[in-house]
């Protein structure tokens, strides 16, 4: 009996000694995955850069009206392609965790209009009625500035998608000691499975397989301490509202 004990025991052991190595093989791969992909993010941006300048250029300078409607496409895509770029950067950023929350007294209201503003040359081309709607002009709020603006860019980047008629619409304002901010679009319907996996996502399933941008939105919500959900019904739309928390009780000294 003592022999068997011994036996398992040393059994045990080693088991538990091998789960820990693979566990730390696990973890270098994933960092080593989140370099590669950062560091291949940061190659890619260089020639994109090269490529968009020069077309913005010549579309200026251009005085056909054909060539010039065919350069405009050109450099529609290439952003397209930099805006993906710069999303799995971000992505891969928040993932490592390497993302850190700057909680300062900000202008919300700024952040916001001028961030919505962005889009309203691409609702003129799509005929969208795209509107602003918030309360929060001439107040100071505790946020990070930088949180808002990737949050608000990348749920609009995701309703300009998918939205090609009707009408996209941003609504801020503050609910007790909360920033509410709302994205409603009449575009597609957000499946069950996608709404059920970008929750998953936000409890750190490994199952994830949102957008990267919804995915990094939730990230990011969850590091500012905040909540995210999603109505997304036939003959309605879809609309997101984030709640983030504006009592500095909320964050610890290390989030200032």
């Amino acid at each position: 009996t003592a022999y068997k004990f011994i036996v398992n025991r040393k059994e045990n052991a080693s088991k538990i000694a091998l789960e820990q190595q693979k566990k730390i093989h696990q973890e270098e791969l994933n960092k080593m995955r989140n370099r590669f992909f950062i560091g291949i993010s940061h190659e890619m941006r260089t020639p994109l850069t090269l490529i968009i300048n020069p077309l913005s250029e010549m579309i200026s300078q251009c005085g056909d009206s054909k060539m010039r409607k065919q350069l405009k496409y050109l450099e529609r895509n290439a952003k397209r392609l930099m805006h993906l770029v710069n999303q799995i950067m971000d992505y891969k950023t928040a993932e490592s965790g390497t993302f850190k929350l700057k909680v300062r007294p900000e202008d919300g209201h700024r952040i916001i209009k001028e961030n919505w503003a962005f889009y309203e040359t691409l609702a003129l081309s799509k005929k969208l009625k795209y509107t602003l709607a918030s309360s929060l002009e001439g107040e100071i709020l505790n946020i990070d500035g930088q949180y808002l603006e990737l949050i608000l860019n990348y749920l609009l980047s995701y309703a300009f998608e998918f939205t090609e008629k009707g009408e996209i619409s941003v609504k801020s304002f503050r609910e007790e000691k909360h920033l509410m901010l709302t994205i409603h679009d009449t575009g597609m319907i957000m499946p069950n499975e996608l709404q059920e996996s970008l929750i998953r996502y936000n409890h750190h399933s490994d199952s994830d397989n949102s957008p990267i941008g919804l995915a990094l939105v939730y990230k990011l919500v969850e590091l500012h301490h905040g909540k995210i959900s999603i109505e997304s019904n036939p003959n309605v739309g879809t609309t997101f509202t984030v709640s983030l928390p504006l009592d500095l009780e909320t964050y610890s000294s290390e989030d200032f």
